[in-house]
């Protein structure tokens, strides 16, 4: 994975219900971040194997009070250590697509939700880390002399089972903690899925207010593919 690589193409998508907490942090501009552990996928976020002899090398000079552990036992024990503490981590994530099937199916209440839309704005390299996830048949391995770095522990908290690929993920980790984050762009647009209510649409708005730099959009059924097309709600 490479961290140093191009950004995301804007506009960025998060996909939600529409719920008394959506609704809340839509009116505060924030979107929650969860921890590896509220995942649908238990795959996700394991260390399960390291396959670098420098990294091991590293790891036993940084911890020379475990030096008499042997290999198997030293990297268990390591890879529980990081995973105790990246499981407080927040983990916010996005699409590149407005308009998958699947997605609105899976994160969006079957269609009755919203997908949130977010243009480019001017933020520090921090706020703006938002990297695409790499789509894999088998688990990334953890390069211990490199824990901090593209190979170490962000490629494995940015790698998913190839069959996900669909959802052109993105995601933006924050180390401090779990919970409200702020938005990784300005909201841009809102769109409805093709089965959210009036009432539903009507309450949105309203959160939103008057602010007419937000667009309002909506899904609708293609007549002649398995399609959706996004157009002016």
């Amino acid at each position: 994975m490479n961290l140093a690589g191009p950004p995301p193409a804007w506009p960025i998508y998060k996909y939600q219900p529409i719920t008394t907490l959506t609704l809340s942090n839509l009116s505060k501009r924030k979107l929650w971040a969860s921890p590896p552990s509220a995942f649908n996928d238990p795959f996700e976020c394991r260390l399960q194997r390291t396959d670098s002899p420098r990294g091991l090398e590293q790891l036993r000079l940084d911890n020379p009070q475990l030096s008499h552990l042997k290999d198997e036992a030293f990297v268990s024990l390591a890879i529980a250590q990081f995973e105790q503490q990246f499981a407080k981590w927040g983990i916010v994530c996005f699409s590149q697509r407005a308009d998958d099937i699947m997605m609105w199916s899976h994160y969006a209440n079957h269609h009755r939700g919203m997908c949130l839309g977010f243009s480019h704005a001017v933020k520090t390299p921090i706020e703006e880390a938002v990297y695409p996830i790499e789509y894999t048949d088998d688990y990334p391995a953890l390069r211990f002399d490199q824990i901090w770095h593209g190979e170490g522990l962000a490629r494995v908290l940015h790698a998913k089972y190839s069959g996900w690929k669909y959802e052109c993920e993105l995601r933006r980790i924050t180390v401090d903690r779990v919970g409200l984050q702020d938005y990784p762009g300005h909201l841009s647009s809102v769109v409805f899925g093709l089965r959210t209510s009036d009432g539903d649409q009507d309450l949105v708005r309203k959160v939103v207010g008057t602010d007419d730099t937000v667009g309002f959009l909506k899904a609708s059924l293609d007549p002649m593919r398995y399609k959706m097309n996004i157009i002016p709600a």
